[in-house]
């Protein structure tokens, strides 16, 4: 090539472009993003321009991380290893490349948090391992919105850990979502510090330890505080977020008036579902479906009026929720439903009873075959209906 640096920074900037690209199929531009930077790895040697190379390994790393062709899998595997390398030349970390270095880290530590191949147990350990050798750089005196960022990673992380004991991993994951609030205030940094209310909340709903009431006092005051600022700045994505996992929280709440709460908690899940439609939010949606049919088919009184406890309403929604939770997509959600639904048909009064019993019989063995596989891999099982 006559003019091999420039040719080089052509390939690397055509790549960051289709990357980035928003007119065309967003997986053809994906796949040609990889070829211009695999091109540009001809010339861009590691021997010659160590951090240059590093950074076109990372860029490497972030087009397999998001790929949407191939095998979700080996994408992922594919991007800790473009990572890795370039962690190899950035390492020992230099004043120039401290940065760099310790933002790979938080991208390796994404990419295992995903990874659903091989050991997921290693995995989840190889995901906080991350994130704490980024802290070392990623301080909070020295880089305060990076350090926030990586203790939300480690919340995560946290919340979804398998080794340790469970009632530990929560209590940290709250630990580490609470502590960026330290720099996400609502002043400075509002739509972090509203994202942040729902992760703590989120983790509060999900506790093991302590009080469980007050554990669910805590999630929907952090949900409500989310909300009134997103109805402030008119966030309707948003809002029907924090309204989602409201209607969550009030559906199980333990203090105040049981038909109250379950109002509360059809009323925002109906909310959301205004803007959560099947079309532009089918996991959403799905979901919706799911915590509807669970309001629908718990008595919010031991009176035989219930308003709210419709069995009928209760079966809708399931069978709904199984539109998008197939077994292929999601087995695992997709048996929950099954269960439900068997319960639901079970329960149901209206009807042909006969039928009613039959629907309850299929739908629990469909979740059965799920239940059993998931058996053959788990030591115990804790279940409840």
């Amino acid at each position: 090539e006559a003019h091999p640096a420039q040719w080089f920074h052509t390939q690397v900037n055509l790549g960051l472009v289709y990357r980035d690209r928003i007119n065309g199929d967003a997986a053809s531009n994906a796949e040609v993003s990889i070829r211009y930077f695999e091109r540009a790895l001809e010339v861009g040697t590691r021997e010659a321009k160590p951090h240059v190379w590093a950074s076109l390994q990372a860029h490497l790393g972030d087009s397999h991380r998001f790929r949407a062709a191939g095998d979700a899998g080996l994408n992922t595997e594919e991007a800790i290893r473009y990572y890795e390398q370039a962690l190899q030349a950035y390492s020992p970390p230099t004043e120039a490349s401290a940065v760099a270095w310790a933002t790979t880290w938080v991208k390796v530590g994404q990419a295992y948090q995903v990874l659903l191949r091989g050991d997921i147990v290693a995995h989840k350990e190889a995901s906080i391992y991350c994130y704490k050798q980024a802290v070392k750089v990623n301080t909070r005196t020295a880089r305060p919105e990076p350090w926030a960022q990586i203790q939300q990673h480690l919340g995560h992380a946290y919340n979804s850990r398998i080794s340790g004991d469970m009632g530990s991993n929560k209590e940290e994951a709250i630990r580490y979502f609470t502590r960026s609030l330290e720099v996400f205030t609502r002043e400075a940094y509002p739509d972090g510090w509203a994202m942040t209310q729902l992760l703590v909340g989120t983790a509060y709903d999900a506790r093991i330890l302590g009080d469980a009431a007050f554990n669910k006092e805590e999630a929907i005051s952090h949900f409500e505080q989310a909300l009134e600022l997103y109805e402030r700045k008119d966030d309707r994505i948003n809002c029907a977020r924090a309204r989602m996992h409201l209607g969550d929280a009030y559906r199980t709440r333990i203090n105040g008036d049981r038909v109250t709460n379950k109002q509360k908690s059809i009323r925002f899940s109906m909310l959301a579902l205004q803007v959560y439609s099947r079309d532009e939010y089918p996991e959403e949606w799905a979901q919706l479906q799911l915590n509807l049919g669970n309001a629908y088919r718990t008595p919010a009184s031991d009176t035989p009026e219930d308003a709210f406890f419709d069995h009928t309403a209760s079966i809708r929604c399931f069978v709904l929720a199984l539109q998008v939770y197939t077994r292929v997509a999601y087995p695992e959600l997709w048996a929950l439903t099954q269960s439900n639904l068997g319960i639901a048909y079970m329960r149901h009064t209206e009807g042909n009873l006969t039928t009613n019993l039959e629907d309850s019989i299929r739908c629990l063995k469909q979740a059965l075959h799920v239940y059993a596989l998931r058996t053959k891999r788990a030591a115990t099982w804790s279940c409840t209906v």
